[in-house]
């Protein structure tokens, strides 16, 4: 079950109502196609509060869950037609856009880009933010668009702690001591330190290195008066997934006077996807999604609480939420 309120100059009239049989739309429909801004329409009598409170562009429309309280619209009125019906009632059919439409009530400065599109979008919304009321304003969800996501598997590694023979090593400079052949402890030259030399063998025993400059031997050095010049790292045999992200640039041009819905339209052309409109905490949100998700092969049949549906559509870019506004049978249906 849904309710909807009409705010016109700050003032709320509730126009649907589920728990006030005096308070009821006669009928209503909500569409939300591909590309397209959301739309609804609904008929009220005469005897509905808001009948005459409705005013075109200056009334907002919003419609709750009223199970969940999720909005699931919020927009305007854009026209009305009031008048009497074949059975001599009045009553009056509303149409009305999705808070997406508001995106065209702000103009942008001509500027051109050249980089990220999450960076150009948020940029767009700043400007377009700060020329309209704070009920058009948008902030910036979900951006899957100008990214691309691949994942990779890489070996975990460890930088090696043993020196090995063949590696490059150099005697630090603290050290004072080093051996000869025969295990006599002899200066180190200051010359000796710090230059490159070569690991030929390793004396577990006395965990010493015996180190060649060029093909010349130098001497047994303790291992702790040696590091690698040049450290290798080894893989553990572990493996971990990395999401690694690929961020596309595009260069576009904003002209002067562009409405902010025709300057994110204009990065839609360049990387494709589509604007989604939510309600989120009370902010309208919007999303640029990639995809609108997995298309649906369910036939629609005609059913009791569907009150309309346009055949100038084209059914395979039409979302379809069906909302039964009448009565509950005594079967529970």
């Amino acid at each position: 079950m849904f309710k909807i309120d009409i705010i016109t100059d700050d003032k709320v009239v509730t126009i649907h109502d589920p728990y006030n049989e005096d308070v009821r739309v006669l009928s209503d429909t909500f569409t939300e196609e591909i590309g397209k801004i959301e739309s609804l329409t609904f008929d009220i009598s005469k005897h509905n509060p808001g009948f005459d409170a409705i005013k075109p562009v200056k009334t907002r429309v919003m419609a709750y869950n009223t199970q969940t309280s999720e909005v699931i619209f919020n927009g305007r009125v854009l026209t009305s037609k009031r008048g009497m019906d074949s059975n001599g009632d009045v009553k009056g059919t509303f149409t009305c856009e999705g808070a997406k439409g508001y995106l065209h009530d702000s103009r942008q400065k001509a500027f051109s880009y050249q980089g990220y599109v999450k960076e150009y979008i948020e940029r767009v919304l700043k400007h377009g933010n700060s020329r309209v009321e704070p009920f058009k304003q948008f902030r910036l969800g979900k951006c899957e668009i100008g990214s691309t996501f691949s994942y990779k598997t890489v070996s975990a590694t460890g930088e090696r702690v043993k020196l090995e023979i063949g590696d490059s090593a150099t005697i630090n400079n603290s050290a004072t001591t080093y051996y000869d052949h025969s295990g006599n402890a002899v200066s180190i030259p200051s010359f000796v330190k710090g230059r490159l030399h070569t690991v030929k063998e390793y004396n577990a025993t006395n965990e010493r290195y015996l180190l060649y400059y060029g093909t010349t031997p130098i001497a047994w050095v303790n291992s702790k008066d040696i590091y690698e010049t040049e450290p290798k790292e080894v893989t553990t045999g572990e493996t971990t997934t990395e999401k690694v992200e690929v961020r596309t640039q595009v260069e576009l041009e904003v002209t002067d006077g562009m409405s902010t819905y025709d300057a994110i339209d204009l990065v839609i052309q360049e990387v494709g996807g589509y604007m989604i409109w939510e309600w989120v905490e009370g902010v309208n949100t919007l999303h640029l999604v990639k995809d609108y998700g997995e298309e649906s092969k369910t036939a629609i049949e005609l059913g009791i609480n569907m009150m309309r549906i346009d055949e100038s559509l084209d059914p395979t870019k039409v979302i379809t939420r069906l909302r039964p506004i009448g009565n509950v049978r005594k079967d529970g249906a």
